[in-house]
């Protein structure tokens, strides 16, 4: 009996080393699924990350192409509000021309014609400057360029346009009533 309690005692022993090396092999297995576990966590925080990120740059996108909408409607509308000035500068123009004609039948209505025609002519020039750097300056506002010089510039021709152009049409008033 002693002999199989030895025999049973040694294979005890081997049972419990094998037992106790695939302890070893599985906290080893288990070490390495843990670092891997850890991997996949911090892979899927810069996952998520990245995913916010694209949200907000989705968002910004579709806010940018909201806005260009918008831009876009304002354009067209102006340029509808600018083909109905023009076809009202067309139609004034072709009436100027007419007045004109009118106007050649007398040496006295060509004289007064003159004179009208003289502050009306710089007070258009003054306007059409005018008009020149305003969209200047709205170029340079769009690009994000305009200095403060710039506008200082802008704000002394627009000033000194406003003033000869008020001149020119008091001048004219002046004439036109002293023609009644």
């Amino acid at each position: 009996m002693r002999i199989e309690n030895m025999k049973l005692d040694k294979m005890v022993k081997e049972r419990t080393r094998t037992i106790e090396e695939q302890n070893e092999e599985i906290k080893a297995t288990n070490a390495e699924l843990e670092e891997q576990k850890e991997e996949i966590m911090a892979t899927n925080t810069q996952l998520e990350e990245q995913k916010e990120e694209l949200e907000q740059q989705k968002e910004k996108i579709m806010a940018t192409n909201t806005q260009l909408e918008e831009q876009k409607e304002e354009l067209e509308q102006q340029k509808e509000e600018l083909q109905i000035t023009l076809d009202q500068l067309k139609d004034t123009q072709a009436q100027l021309i007419q007045s004109e004609k009118l106007a050649a039948l007398g040496g006295l209505v060509a004289g007064v014609a003159h004179e009208v025609n003289t502050p009306v002519g710089i007070s258009l020039t003054a306007a059409s400057s005018l008009e020149e750097e305003t969209n200047k300056m709205a170029d340079l506002y769009k690009e994000d360029k305009l200095s403060r010089a710039d506008f200082k510039d802008y704000l002394n021709t627009a000033n000194q346009s406003a003033k000869l152009i008020l001149a020119n049409m008091q001048r004219t008033a002046e004439m036109v009533q002293s023609f009644k």
